[in-house]
């Protein structure tokens, strides 16, 4: 929290601002939010796993209750979340809300993990048995209307990007900087 308040003081609009991580599924996410929350003193609320806890696997939520319901819920606390503190980590869809972009837009710092087709192609062929939406589909066409379909949306509410390209490794370091920068700027 300490290097956080060295943020803020450089722009009081910003102060009540937390900070969200978002792009596609499996790109580090996960990962890379335990890093950065760890080292911002932040709250990390992933919201898959608190999607979870209040209301069970997700997969069997989806085929009880249609993805629909699964996307409001999943809004409802992402935006319940944007709190000061706290450090969220979105799933790869919920960009696709216009409500959660809003929010993202106006209550954090967003920053976007982008990846490129080849790692989106391979998650989703390690996925299709787990995925409905990704049975009998070719993981080359699915990956291609995917990015086509989100990169827009995720660079809208970005105001950091991370490229694939970029070793993990350099993650924290490049973020810390572009958070200090963010925090400062009007």
């Amino acid at each position: 929290m300490k290097l956080m308040r060295k943020f803020f003081r450089g722009n009081k609009k910003k102060s009540d601002r937390c900070v969200a991580l978002v792009g596609m599924n499996a790109v580090g996410k996960s990962n890379f939010g335990k890093r950065l929350s760890s080292k911002l003193k932040l709250n990390r609320i992933d919201i898959d796993q608190e999607f979870i806890k209040r209301n069970g696997i997700i997969k069997d939520y989806i085929s009880k209750n249609g993805e629909e319901n699964f996307r409001k819920l999943e809004s409802q606390i992402i935006i319940e979340s944007l709190k000061p503190g706290n450090l969220i980590i979105t799933g790869g869809g919920a960009i696709e809300s216009d409500e959660v972009r809003s929010a993202l837009k106006n209550k954090s710092a967003v920053i976007w993990i982008r990846a490129g087709k080849e790692k989106v192609k391979k998650h989703i062929a390690e996925a299709k048995k787990e995925r409905h939406e990704f049975a009998d589909k070719d993981p080359d066409v699915i990956a291609s209307d995917l990015l086509a379909k989100r990169n827009p949306l995720y660079k809208e509410v970005a105001d950091i990007t991370i490229h694939e390209r970029v070793p993990f490794s350099q993650y924290l370091t490049i973020a810390i900087a572009e958070l200090g920068k963010f925090y400062k700027k009007d």
